[in-house]
């Protein structure tokens, strides 16, 4: 496997030459005389877009480590399903939904690939770039080929480019945008399409829709705003009786997730743990922030949310422009479609009441969006190369907003081994007084460990970050904990919370500073030592069994 140091000087020649040809390509069909496009001199331009964002992510594709600890709960989660299946039975993602697991576990198991964090990102970036994909579509057909390429060329610099921790590890944010793009673009084809409504495009439209549900609660404003308007435009295509036909596919694609999972959770006595854990915890989740008004008046300040700025000043731009010198007082499909688009991403983003970057991903698409619409306009007055200027414009300040220092790699993979991982001293341990088959239990953050040593986790939860909130939620979470820990007898327990460094600190969060777990843990395992401040406790019988076979 490729492995790259501080600096990468070949890599970014290529990164250059490949950048440089894909801007001259995708401005070509913007070009004066350009105006019958050459449909192959498109395709090479924005596959070369596609390429050109997977080429600029490599050196993180194999640094084969965590960049976030939500990597590891995704790992963990999907190795631990390819040996139970059953999401809310053997794992929980708290707030993330199960389709964020399965669809690495589906990755690594059809590429028979390992479990780790190169794996986790090759599934992002073909998300990403299937998000890119479908956007492009949508937006090819709403205005044209050249539009579409300058318009989303800036997205794909930046998100190549950018070196944020929250915008290049694998995130709950990949899988929901997907789906959310390619509704995008059924709702765009239907408006477009002079033929009748294709029931595949609507029943589709609404299967995605359901689908999103069960990626992230979070994004489901956007995929309801979607949906409601969906049903507009199915009414203002058919007024007949195809209307009725077509609005119940939507339905039953919408509800097709939804009830295969309640039943699912019925059969197998998983249901309260749906509500609980995944409805309950999610609407309960950023109470303690300052709501969305204040959260997204803060974040005009912040210096990595260019996003929410570019959506205000875009907005304003075109508002401006159709309500004041175009008198576009009736709102058209597009325009309500952008709308609800966009005030649905906002709701979803800063719903919580406090930031989390990852949630910015969100408002990619509805920026590139608004500045297809901007350029739109700018065409109508003006000379072409107004509008590639423009569009020079915003790829610069994009790429001005990664804070990244061309030639200089942060991701080193040169100097260690990038698979399998490598084994630390408490995985050494674990390997030792543990069988292949056997599950690991964690209190505390330590998910790699789960990767160095191939075990599932034994408990729902692969880390007790859950654990660290206060009120009902702690509560619950500890309760839920202790009560799958008692089970059976977990051969390995590792309190992985260290005694600095970190907010999560042992005198806080340590397993003695629950009052159940210690007495528990005293009197069944045995502290064997503590490794890079990680405590590994091993099972009583585990230590007399392996005493008695010396």
């Amino acid at each position: 496997m490729i492995s790259f140091d501080n600096s990468p000087t070949l890599y970014w020649i290529g990164g250059i030459f490949l950048f440089s040809s894909t801007a001259l390509l995708s401005i070509t069909p913007s070009l004066p005389h350009q105006r019958v496009k050459n449909d192959g001199i498109v395709w090479i331009a924005f596959l070369l877009q596609l390429v050109l964002l997977v080429y600029l992510r490599l050196p993180i594709i194999v640094f084969n480590e965590a960049l976030n600890p939500d990597e590891n709960l995704f790992i963990v989660g999907a190795m631990t399903l390819a040996e139970s299946p059953l999401y809310w039975e053997s794992v929980d993602g708290c707030t993330s939904g199960p389709f964020n697991f399965y669809i690495i576990t589906v990755f690594c198991e059809i590429f028979d690939q390992p479990y780790d964090y190169i794996s986790a990102r090759i599934v992002g970036i073909l998300l990403l770039s299937g998000s890119f994909f479908f956007s492009f579509l949508a937006l090819r057909i709403i205005f044209n080929a050249s539009i579409a390429l300058l318009s989303i060329f800036p997205a794909t610099a930046f998100m190549g480019l950018t070196r944020h921790w929250d915008f290049i590890n694998f995130s709950s944010e990949h899988l929901p945008m997907f789906l959310l793009s390619i509704m995008l673009y059924l709702f765009v084809s239907i408006h477009k399409s002079n033929l009748p409504i294709q029931k595949t495009q609507v029943f589709t439209f609404g299967l995605m829709a359901g689908c999103v549900i069960f990626t992230k609660l979070q994004a489901i404003p956007i995929a309801f705003s979607l949906t409601l308007i969906g049903y507009w435009l199915i009414y203002q295509k058919q007024r007949n009786l195809e209307l009725l036909t077509n609005a119940l596919l939507l339905t039953i694609g919408g509800l097709i997730p939804i009830v295969i999972l309640v039943l699912i959770g019925y059969q197998y006595n998983f249901l309260d743990k749906i509500w609980i854990f995944y409805i309950e915890n999610n609407l309960a989740y950023g109470k303690e922030g300052h709501g969305l008004i204040h959260s997204v008046y803060a974040s005009f300040s912040d210096p990595i949310n260019f996003f929410i700025r570019a959506t205000l000043v875009l907005s304003i731009i075109l508002l401006i422009y159709n309500v004041v010198f175009k008198r576009q007082l009736k709102p058209t499909m597009l325009w309500s479609l952008m709308t609800v688009f966009i005030l649905s991403t906002i709701a979803s983003v800063y719903k919580t009441g406090f930031m989390f970057h990852h949630y910015l991903l969100f408002l990619i698409f509805p920026v590139v969006f608004l500045f297809a619409f901007f350029l739109r306009n700018v065409a109508e007055y003006s000379k072409s190369y107004i509008v590639i200027g423009f569009s020079t414009l915003a790829t610069i300040y994009t790429i001005a907003q990664t804070s990244t220092i061309l030639f200089t790699n942060y991701f080193i993979s040169s100097d260690k081994p990038q698979r399998p991982l490598s084994i630390s001293e408490t995985g050494h341990q674990i390997l030792k007084y543990s069988n292949p088959d056997e599950s690991l239990v964690i209190w505390g953050d330590a998910g790699r460990l789960y990767l160095e040593t191939k075990r599932t986790q034994g408990v729902r939860w692969s880390n007790s970050h859950w654990g660290m909130y206060s009120d009902s939620l702690q509560k619950n979470f500890q309760k839920e904990f202790i009560l799958e820990l008692k089970e059976k007898p977990f051969p390995i327990f590792v309190d992985a919370h260290p005694t600095k460094n970190t907010f999560m600190t042992r005198d806080k969060l340590g397993y003695e500073t629950n009052k159940e777990l210690k007495e528990y843990i005293d009197s069944k395992y045995q502290l064997i030592g503590e490794f890079d401040e990680q405590r590994v406790f091993v099972h009583k019988e585990r230590l007399e069994e392996m005493n008695a076979t010396k």
